[in-house]
C-alpha cells in the first residue's frame, strides 16, 4: 500500500513515517507540509491512502478533502507535538 503523510509538523511526519515502515507492505509514497502540497501530492503520486493532519494553518484537513479530484482511503490525523514535548525541544534547541 502506497501511502502519503501530511502534517504541517516535521516531527509528526517523521514519527509516523517510522511507525508506517514497521509494517510490510507499506511504502512511503510521499510527504506534504500543508493543503496544497498535499492535494498537488495525491494527484501526482496517486496513493492508496492518506493519513491526513486535520488542523493545519491555511487549509485544513477537510478542506483538503473538499479539493481532491481523487479519493484516495483517508485516515485523519491528530498527532502534533504535546505543549510539555514542544517545550522540551525548544530547552534544548535554546541550550544547543
Amino acid at each position: 500500500m502506497r501511502v502519503l503523510i501530511v502534517d504541517d509538523e516535521r516531527r509528526a511526519r517523521e514519527r509516523l513515517v517510522r511507525l508506517l515502515t514497521a509494517f510490510e507492505g507499506v511504502t512511503i509514497a510521499g510527504e506534504a507540509a500543508n493543503g496544497l502540497e498535499a492535494i498537488e501530492q495525491v494527484q501526482a503520486l496517486r496513493p492508496d491512502a492518506v493519513f491526513l493532519d486535520i488542523q493545519m494553518p491555511g487549509m485544513d484537513g477537510f478542506e483538503v478533502l473538499e479539493n481532491l479530484t481523487t479519493r484516495p482511503h483517508v485516515v485523519f490525523l491528530r498527532i502534533g507535538l504535546d505543549q510539555t514535548e514542544s517545550d522540551r525541544i525548544a530547552g534544548e534547541s535554546s541550550s544547543a
